[in-house]
């Protein structure tokens, strides 16, 4: 149901920015979820200058990018980021130096060259000889001797940082590196905590027809302007959808840049004009619903207070019903708050996940006692390629330790921690030394966790009326495997 055509510019939920998209099939879709299928659902969620990319933080560095975000200490706690986005370009705030009549100060130099021999040759080569740095601060005084005020050595002090870290996703083949200012380090931290900028809605794209809402977020932009689910959005500012294929479709809801966006919307009743304002809304962290009498709890992000939402999502459920997890789309979130809703399904003091410092010796982060959720019967987990981090470890737990079924296709494969140092001029180095692995050990590392049952999304054009919601299928598949594992488990 979803093909991703090269070149293609669409939305996404994190705050980063527009960029071709890889030519490789993706399953799910959102906004959050990057390439065209011909039914594929999307979150309206990013703003014109928060716009979005296939490929998540810790595969293949962006120009820009998503950068990942972990405090130093590896033990998991609200304040300790494990995936997290670089705020987009026009955010950024390039640094100016202190004194631009006197060149890079000796304490600045200091801290350049020191770092520049510790990272670039001490890690590399503890052996190197000391004189290295000279040969660094020999070429910025060229340049500045070459081009004056036209270049500002605390800009040189960031690039020659910037170079560090790209060198280091090389040499060490755990991409993921980066260097974030202060401004960045506090849109990553914004980030964890569930803050968007957008409308705040899903979509699914039918072919020749336009968008058609799946889904509306309380209390965001789409819902204070009257969007509701099931509408067909037949325009986008002025732009027509009628007889499009998605990938253009998807390609005008991608360009679209203006901060208040006007949808030409069709239902049962005849056609209507909203306007909708992008802005500030919060990524709830749970929810549940019924679907053909199996219950569903999606699980778009986990951040602060994820555990709470999830025990009052499932507050109804049945003791021993089976359960469908909804992790598709699933960026990950702060380590502690997935230990914490993982201790929900897994029993206290059975591993979640390993952690491989890189010292050979792994840590375990165990399920903690006394907040288990009433037992529960079969439980299916739904993936896909936008599934990465600790929403891997997540669905890696649940299989490991509950024998959960997952479906969908092959997830991200991003299994790093990244750390922070410190460092002059208000800026941090991200180093990605540390992975996540299952509770038996195993990485999933670049080739991702590959599903119990493979689900693709269909490749055919499925109309709609106005009103009507297109199937999910492969939410479809997972019910049907949650049944049959439910019935061949014993329960009525």
């Amino acid at each position: 149901m979803r093909t991703s055509p090269k070149n293609l510019l669409v939305w996404r939920q994190r705050p980063t920015r527009l960029r071709p998209l890889p030519s490789k099939p993706r399953p799910q879709h959102t906004f959050a979820s990057p390439a065209a299928r011909s039914l594929c659902m999307r979150p309206f969620w990013a703003s014109p200058s928060h716009s979005v990319s296939g490929d998540t933080m810790l595969r293949r560095p962006l120009k820009p990018g998503f950068k990942p975000s972990a405090s130093s200490s590896n033990a998991p706690s609200d304040s300790e980021p494990v995936r997290a986005p670089c705020p987009p370009p026009s955010a950024t705030i390039k640094p100016q130096p202190t004194r631009p009549d006197a060149g890079i100060s000796e304490q600045m130099w200091g801290w350049m060259t020191g770092v520049l021999l510790t990272l670039a040759v001490g890690l590399a080569s503890p052996t190197a000889e000391a004189a290295e740095p000279d040969h660094v601060r020999r070429a910025v005084e060229a340049v500045e001797a070459t081009y004056g005020d036209q270049v500002a050595p605390a800009a040189l002090y960031r690039a020659a940082l910037e170079g560090i870290a790209a060198e280091l996703d090389r040499a060490t083949g755990r991409p993921g590196h980066a260097v974030l200012n202060a401004q960045e380090r506090a849109a990553v931290e914004h980030w964890l905590d569930g803050h968007r900028n957008g409308i705040a809605a899903e979509f699914a794209v039918v072919p020749g027809q336009g968008i058609v809402i799946t889904d509306v977020y309380p209390d965001g932009p789409a819902e204070d302007a009257g969007l509701e689910v099931g509408d067909l959005v037949v325009a986008l500012d002025d732009h027509p959808f009628t007889g499009l294929p998605s990938e253009l479709i998807l390609g005008i809801a991608g360009t679209s840049r203006s901060p208040q966006v006007v949808l030409d919307i069709r239902r049962p009743e005849g056609l209507r004009r909203l306007l909708v304002s992008r802005g500030p809304w919060r990524l709830d962290t749970a929810r549940s619903f019924q679907h053909h009498g199996i219950t569903v709890v999606k699980l778009p992000f986990f951040g602060p207070g994820s555990a709470q939402a999830l025990t009052e999502a499932l507050s109804n459920h049945p003791s021993g019903s089976p359960l469908v997890v909804d992790l598709r789309t699933n960026e990950g979130g702060r380590l502690g708050a997935m230990l914490e809703v993982a201790s929900l399904f897994v029993e206290a003091d059975q591993p979640i996940t390993l952690v491989d410092p890189g010292t050979g010796r792994l840590q375990t982060h165990r399920a903690r006692a006394g907040i288990a959720l009433p037992s529960m019967g079969a439980i299916t987990v739904l993936v896909d390629r936008d599934t990465a981090g600790t929403a891997e470890a997540f669905a890696a737990a649940l299989r490991h330790e509950r024998g959960a079924v997952l479906v969908g296709t092959p997830t991200a494969g991003h299994a790093g921690i990244p750390r922070w140092i410190a460092l002059e001029d208000s800026l941090s180095l991200q180093m990605v030394d540390q992975h996540l692995l299952d509770p038996a050990g195993t990485s999933w590392a670049s080739t991702g966790l590959v599903p119990d049952i493979l689900s693709q999304s269909v490749s055919h054009t499925m109309p709609v009326q106005a009103g009507q919601l297109p199937p999910d299928i492969q939410l479809d598949v997972a019910v049907q495997v949650t049944e049959r594992a439910h019935k061949g488990a014993g329960q009525p």
